[in-house]
């Protein structure tokens, strides 16, 4: 298996929030059957292929050419509280408010956290993001000072939009952005994915491109190295939304500590003669990205399965519940 980290720049109110692996990758397929047609468009749903969600990057001080990488926080933190007791409860209160962990700190997740919550000065925790001392990071986000009204909060009719009501948008600055990992099997297929990639960077992600959100710039494609004892990790933490093949039972793979979510697509009847009629599909169970999974036997780069769901004849459409790991220790 072949990684490839995207480094992204949103410079309008795009947040962490908005899209997670499930979205990003129905984005890419979107733009892959633009571009190549309905066959080869099933032909990349078949391979063997996973992105992370969007996660956060930031600039390295003053060091234009280093960054630093965060990614989810593992979810065990009831273990750190048995640890603790409540001797540290207003740490254990921070600590809880953490989403995201610099890549170094993933290394020996389980020692540095529990040093954080003793007190000792070796962690910093900023704007829900933990990174150590020697890891300064600039701001990456700010607030617009200038208000806009281009979509407005309160809308008193279909025709009468108010203009009273503003918001101020969170402004992307140049030294921090969001990124993903694209983990492959094919280099040619990569390449296709990655023209796929640069076509959403013209148009944007998401249904409010019009807007503004969802326009980013590529700032780098860069190979990450293949680690050969990657695979040989008992922990592995899940870097975007994970639901379970059978292949997966079969090999032992079970999350450790781990978090649900719900997730109910909205289908939409398409008749020549009669209206569209919307309706909601089953529900979906999917293991969210953060959770910790382990075997007792190696865990791929890549674990879980996709689930379609179609109606009738129309086209076909996927939940993307394949996840990308990374060997942790805790």
């Amino acid at each position: 298996m072949r990684k490839t980290r995207i480094t992204l720049h949103f410079p309008s109110r795009v947040t962490i929030d908005s899209h997670n692996s499930t979205k990003i990758v129905r984005a890419i397929i979107y733009a892959y059957s633009l571009l190549y047609g309905k066959e080869e468009t099933d032909n990349l749903i078949n391979e063997e292929f996973a992105t992370t969600d969007l996660l956060y990057w930031a600039q390295r001080g003053e060091d234009k050419d280093k960054e630093i990488y965060f990614y989810p926080k593992p979810i065990h933190s009831k273990k750190l509280s048995k640890e603790l007791g409540n001797s540290q409860y207003t740490r254990l209160k921070t600590y809880k408010k953490i989403t995201f962990v610099s890549e170094s700190i993933i290394k020996d997740y389980y020692d540095k956290m529990l040093s954080f919550l003793r007190g000792e000065n070796n962690v910093i925790v900023k704007n829900k993001l933990a990174f150590l001392e020697n890891e300064h990071i600039n701001i990456i986000r700010k607030f617009s000072k200038k208000a806009y009204n281009m979509l407005p909060r309160i809308r008193t009719g279909n025709e009468n939009t108010s203009q009273e009501f503003f918001f101020v948008p969170e402004q992307w600055i140049g030294n921090g952005g969001l990124y993903f990992e694209l983990v492959y099997d094919k280099e040619a297929i990569f390449q296709k994915i990655k023209t796929a990639i640069y076509f959403l960077e013209d148009r944007g992600i998401g249904k409010k491109i019009s807007s503004g959100d969802g326009n980013f710039k590529i700032k780098k494609v860069e190979n990450l190295p293949s680690n050969k004892n990657e695979d040989k990790s008992d922990l592995k933490l899940l870097l975007s939304h994970w639901i379970p093949s059978q292949n997966d039972i079969n090999k032992g793979i079970i999350p450790v500590y781990y978090s649900l979510i719900k997730y109910q697509p909205i289908m939409q009847k398409v008749d020549l003669i009669s209206p569209r009629e919307a309706f909601p599909h089953k529900t979906i169970h999917m293991i969210t990205s953060g959770s910790i999974v382990s075997s007792t036997s190696s865990i791929p780069l890549i674990i879980g399965k996709n689930v379609e769901i179609n109606h009738e004849n129309e086209p076909k459409n996927i939940v993307w519940g394949r996840a990308v790991t990374h060997p942790i220790s805790i």
